[in-house]
């Protein structure tokens, strides 16, 4: 399992502070107990999270983070505009900053150098975790959401 507490001070590196400052104070606070699913894979994209104090897990297809104080999670899904191939749940008393999509949306297309800044650092993740996964990690995750698709089909 893989500890990502530089979530933020990563994914907008390079980026000002007080741009940093106004992205989160365009969110609301939210609060979750242990075993709290915050979401679900297959969940609509609405929003993404900063974690302020606690921790969350996420398991995407098996392979399993920890999210501590300062971690973003919940962009790749809200960037993509698809459902979330992750699910993240509080493993420890969780608080939180949740911004929407569309104010996310806004701040980027305000300042084009943090959504620069973003793309980098989703990049790096993205060959990291391709490498990890012996880059059979599209395969899988395109077989994955096809098996979603067709269960939302069904009903």
């Amino acid at each position: 399992m893989e500890n990502e507490s530089a979530g933020a001070a990563q994914l907008l590196e390079g980026a000002d502070p007080d741009d940093i400052k106004a992205l989160f104070a365009m969110g609301h606070e939210v609060f979750y107990t242990p075993g709290d699913l915050i979401f679900d894979v297959g969940d609509e994209a609405e929003g993404l999270y900063l974690i302020l104090d606690g921790e969350a897990q996420a398991d995407t297809a098996g392979r399993f983070r920890r999210l501590t104080r300062g971690a973003i999670f919940g962009e790749i899904a809200l960037l993509a505009q698809e459902p979330r191939l992750a699910a993240v749940w509080a493993i420890k008393p969780l608080h939180a900053v949740n911004v929407s999509g569309n104010d996310f949306r806004s701040f980027l297309l305000e300042r084009p150098q943090i959504a620069l800044s973003m793309l980098r650092s989703l990049a790096h993740r993205l060959l990291a975790f391709e490498q990890h996964a012996g880059g059979d990690w599209i395969a899988s995750g395109v077989s994955h959401m096809d098996e979603y698709a067709m269960r939302r089909s069904d009903r």
